[in-house]
C-alpha cells in the first residue's frame, strides 16, 4: 500500500496518509510514533468529508488541533482541485 507522510517544521506531529477504497484516505496523526488522532478523509465529487477520532478528546493539545485543522483545510483544497492528498 502506498503511503505518504506529511510533516511540519513548527510541530512535533506527523501525519501518515494511506489510500483505502472508494475515494477514502486514512490518516494517522502521530507524535513520536504514537497515534494521537485518526482521520478518514472522504471524497465524493466536489464534497470532502472528514471523520475524526482524537485519543484524548476531552482536552486535546493545541498543537494537535492545529494539525487536524491544517489537514482538513488541505483536504478541502485538494477535493476542490479534483485530487487527493496522496
Amino acid at each position: 500500500m502506498k503511503t505518504h507522510q506529511l510533516s511540519w517544521e513548527d510541530s512535533e506531529y506527523t501525519a501518515v496518509l494511506a489510500p483505502l477504497e472508494d475515494g477514502i484516505v486514512q490518516c494517522s496523526i502521530q507524535n513520536n510514533g504514537t497515534e494521537a488522532a485518526h482521520l478518514f478523509l472522504l471524497t465524493g465529487g466536489l464534497v470532502g468529508l472528514v471523520d475524526i477520532e482524537i485519543k484524548d478528546d476531552f482536552s486535546p493539545p493545541d498543537g494537535l488541533l492545529l494539525i487536524v485543522g491544517r489537514i482538513v483545510v488541505e483536504h478541502r483544497r485538494a477535493v476542490r482541485e479534483g485530487r487527493t492528498l496522496i
